[in-house]
């Protein structure tokens, strides 16, 4: 990992607890937004091998058919990338006032390093849950595993909201309500790609 990336991941870290300064340690230019990709790039890593996991400890215990899980792993990332960039564009449709849209590119940026940081909390959680399923499988219907996310699943939200709250110098209010839409854009369109996608 270049120290270019570790930097990054450092100044996104700071920012999530809540260090405002921090961003000042981010490359939030045009160029700076390039090279945030590379977080994208890691994540798409650490997700692959997550759902491949997943997925391979479903079909060994029964409760999922899957003939080709690379394949699965591969549409399902797919899929997940156009939704975040359809966010990332309704971000930007929102963001009406010359002051919110010189800020887009900070905006952009972050959130592109901070889902390295919101995907290594869920590697842990993931792990535990395949660990326990394993152990004890769960019937169809309610997984009662499957609270063993939600303390990771709140905590991601609240790192959305936190860092588009400083990334865009806007109040908590505001910046909840854009984490709001914008999460609404990217499950709806990311149902419509699985829907046409049979998966």
């Amino acid at each position: 990992m270049s120290g270019e990336i570790k930097r990054s991941l450092a100044a996104t870290l700071q920012l999530i607890l809540g260090k405002d300064e921090a961003l000042n340690e981010l490359d939030v230019s045009y160029d700076g937004l390039l090279e945030s990709f590379k977080g994208l790039a890691i994540v798409a890593v650490i997700d692959a091998v997550l759902l491949y996991l997943t997925h391979s400890a479903r079909v060994e215990i029964g409760t999922e058919k899957i003939e080709n899980i690379g394949l699965s792993v591969t549409l399902a990332l797919g899929i997940a990338l156009v939704a975040y960039f359809a966010s990332m564009i309704g971000l930007y449709a929102l963001c009406r006032t010359p002051d919110l849209q010189g800020r887009f590119y900070a905006a952009f940026t972050v959130n592109n390093w901070a889902a390295v940081i919101v995907s290594l909390i869920f590697v842990p959680v993931t792990l535990l849950v395949i660990a326990l399923r394993a152990q004890a499988p769960t019937p169809d219907g309610i997984d009662p595993l499957g609270y063993i996310t939600l303390p990771a699943l709140f905590l991601a939200i609240f790192i959305g909201v936190r860092l588009l709250k400083v990334s865009l110098n806007i109040g908590w209010g505001g910046a909840a309500m854009l984490f709001g839409i914008t999460t609404v854009v990217s499950l709806t369109v990311e149902s419509w790609l699985r829907a046409a996608a049979g998966a």
